[in-house]
């Protein structure tokens, strides 16, 4: 019996001719997506596919059936992102800690609350960083839709009503049932006014702790991983692509 380890290697599409940011260069003519086939070495076959996320979904597939699979780099990469998170999380009792931890990087605090309400029951995602749509969270619970913008900033600079403006503006086009706005901080008065006028849900640093004491209470903020393996998911993808281009689409 061979003792030689099953693996697999993803190739990411690239545009023929590209702009410095990797979009399509609409300039030349004959443009069009290539990529190498990502391979999956299994024992003595070998499957290969020209798209990526057909090649995770088949791993996956594989993995849930019982068959080893050595994780990639990229696997290795999302593993040790989630238990430097988890990690961190762990350390977040308070506001300053959640201040100190995310106000450099408001990726990260918007991911942060995806978790949260994760625990709560809803379904959510992350927009984009750019061209996000005006609000950071979309979310579906029992049949209603949300949206919310999150803000990590210190107690001291409290959310102005024309940042409610901007959410309220947002939901013109997306129609949610309910706005949400989180922040470490807190609301002025005239944003407690503006948001009551549009039922908006303002939730600050205290109510944001509360939520966490009940649904990320400290004992399971750190609970270790799983040890079975972290599959990548399509969105995992996303930042290996071309901007203008979505994993699922390929």
């Amino acid at each position: 019996m061979s003792n030689v380890p099953n693996y697999y290697i993803l190739s990411f599409p690239k545009w023929r001719y590209e702009t410095k940011t990797g979009a399509r260069d609409r300039r030349r003519n004959g443009n069009a997506l290539i990529c190498d086939n990502s391979v999956l070495y299994a024992g003595q076959l070998i499957f290969t596919t020209p798209s990526p996320t057909r090649m995770i979904r088949f791993v996956n597939e594989l993995r849930a059936h019982g068959c080893p699979i050595d994780l990639n780099d990229l696997e290795k990469r999302k593993i040790n992102s989630m238990q430097a998170a988890r990690s961190r999380q762990m350390s977040l009792h308070t506001v300053a800690s959640i201040v100190a931890a995310f106000e450099e990087n408001p990726t990260e605090f918007e991911q942060f609350c995806a978790r949260l309400f994760r625990k709560m029951g809803f379904f959510v995602e992350v927009t984009p960083e750019t061209n996000d749509g005006g609000y950071d969270l979309f979310m579906r619970r029992q049949g209603s839709m949300f949206i919310a913008e999150c803000k990590c900033y210190k107690p001291e600079t409290p959310i102005g009503r024309p940042m409610l403006q901007k959410l309220v503006g947002a939901n013109a086009i997306k129609q949610a049932d309910v706005m949400m706005f989180i922040t470490t901080s807190r609301f002025s008065g005239a944003a407690v006014e503006y948001g009551r006028k549009f039922h908006m849900h303002l939730i600050d640093g205290e109510q944001l702790i509360a939520m966490m004491n009940r649904y990320m209470p400290p004992a399971t903020q750190g609970a270790p991983m799983m040890n079975a393996p972290v599959g990548l998911m399509p969105a995992d993808l996303a930042p290996y692509f071309p901007p203008d281009v979505k994993p699922e689409m390929y």
